[in-house]
């Protein structure tokens, strides 16, 4: 669609109508004119907001929104209760989320501020961070992002367990599974697609890194007699703990895929598909300089493609290999990390095992995964009578991976939509130790998205 598709004025459409308008539909043309012009009016707009932007007392407890549509402002207060967590380095914290954003006229500009101020009532300690972000072009969606902050991050920063998981086992089954560190950081980024279907991504990234002990033993204690591992303590042959380090940083992501199609509008292009999958290339090194005492290369390569099998079905894919071509100074937190569980709750289904240690297989040398995921729709279930009638999907899959020390393998079966968004899942984990381990886990059906 041209950028000019809804911008022709009078004169061009005598010239190029070829069955010129009825007097109803320029009538109708008028009045629709007619209509935008006044919902568009500073006057209207300011009406609309006023009565929008009320704020009350319980927006305080449960978010606020504020806009400005005239001048396209944006602000929002999160919900300050939905910050309520507990972890040992902490104890009990709450982050408060501010965020302001501006869209310029054009619908092609605009910037947004992101910052989350946090304390924990153990440690005593007030975190801040905050990020700005830029967009000026949508057709090659560039963006410019900045960050700062002092805050709490977890080891592996890919979040393989959620703080409200965390929060749940500490206090009921005294299991510490999160480890954090602090991160007092400076960083940038530039992201552009620079030809359809390459997406390009640089960062570069300077980090004050520290250890945490643990401030709070705190826990209901509901199930056993557990006790609190340190919070700097890992079962990794290679690094059982975490020194204080500081960490320049470069990495670059390329997004490649092959044959995209898209839609292109005035505002922006939109992707649409592609019968090829998207690769992935990244390549990160920490420079020894400045103060850092980082030294290492690695690189990766992976792949994720969503292959649909008409009636049987629909099968996810994932797959990466990479290896640290350079380790002479490197810091647990730099290690590859894997997407493991080690709680009931099942999740990272597409990229991740649900019986695999957080950090006891992370490695600074090879390493190659697999993940596979099949939802079958109700092939069979539905061709069972009466239970056909409860709507229930099976699914299945298998997960591979192998480092210089570990052969790891999971296989999974079970049933989702169960009460429409339930998934519940028998994991099977297999290791080249001879160790078998077994599990069932519960889950969110992956057909709706949950916030």
């Amino acid at each position: 669609v041209n950028d000019d598709a809804n911008k022709k004025d009078t004169t061009y459409w005598q010239q190029h109508r070829p069955v010129p308008l009825t007097m109803m539909e320029t009538t109708d043309y008028h009045r629709k004119d007619s209509i935008y012009t006044v919902h568009n009016s500073k006057s209207y707009l300011d009406s609309i907001d006023r009565k929008a932007n009320n704020f009350n007392i319980k927006d305080f407890f449960f978010g606020y929104n504020y806009g400005n549509r005239f001048h396209h402002l944006y602000y929002e207060w999160s919900n300050p209760l939905l910050g309520l967590s507990f972890n040992t380095v902490e104890g009990f914290n709450i982050t408060l989320r501010n965020s302001l954003r501006k869209d310029f006229p054009d619908e092609v500009r605009s910037w947004k501020v992101i910052s989350d101020v946090r304390y924990g009532f153990s440690d005593h300690q007030l975190k801040l961070r905050g990020s700005f972000e830029y967009k000026n072009h949508p057709i090659h969606h560039q963006q410019w992002l900045l960050g700062a902050g002092i805050y709490p991050t977890q080891i592996n920063e890919d979040e393989p367990i959620y703080e409200i998981v965390n929060a749940v086992y500490s206090l009921i089954a005294t299991e510490n599974f999160m480890k954090l560190y602090e991160k007092k950081f400076l960083s940038a980024q530039h992201v552009r697609e620079w030809f359809n279907g390459f997406r390009l991504t640089s960062t570069i990234s300077y980090a004050d890194r520290i250890p945490l002990p643990n401030a709070s033993d705190y826990s209901f204690d509901v199930i056993g007699q557990n006790q609190y591992s340190p919070n700097n303590f890992f079962t990794n042959e290679h690094a059982d703990s975490i020194t204080h380090t500081q960490a320049l940083t470069f990495g670059l992501r390329a997004a490649i895929t092959i044959g995209q199609h898209y839609i292109t509008r005035p505002t922006g292009r939109f992707a649409t598909s592609s019968k090829f999958p998207t690769f992935i290339i990244e390549y990160k090194k920490g420079i020894h300089a400045f103060a850092s005492e980082v030294n290492f290369d690695v690189a990766e390569v992976s792949t994720a493609y969503q292959l649909n099998l008409g009636l049987f079905g629909t099968s996810e894919i994932y797959a990466s290999v990479g290896s640290f071509i350079n380790r002479k100074a490197i810091s647990l937190i730099d290690f590859k990390h894997f997407k493991g569980n080690q709680t009931i709750f099942g999740t990272h289904y597409q990229n991740g095992f649900q019986l695999l240690p957080y950090y006891s297989f992370s490695t600074d040398q090879s390493w190659l995964e697999g993940h596979y995921e099949h939802h079958f729709r109700g092939f069979i279930l539905n061709k069972i009578p009466l239970i056909k009638k409860l709507n229930l999907q099976e699914v299945g899959g298998a997960h591979l991976l192998l480092t210089n020390d570990i052969s790891y393998f999971e296989v999974d079966v079970g049933i989702e939509h169960l009460f429409k968004f339930l998934r519940v899942d028998f994991i099977s984990s297999f290791i080249d130790t001879g160790k078998i381990d077994a599990g069932f886990l519960i889950g969110v059906s992956m057909a709706i998205n949950v916030n």
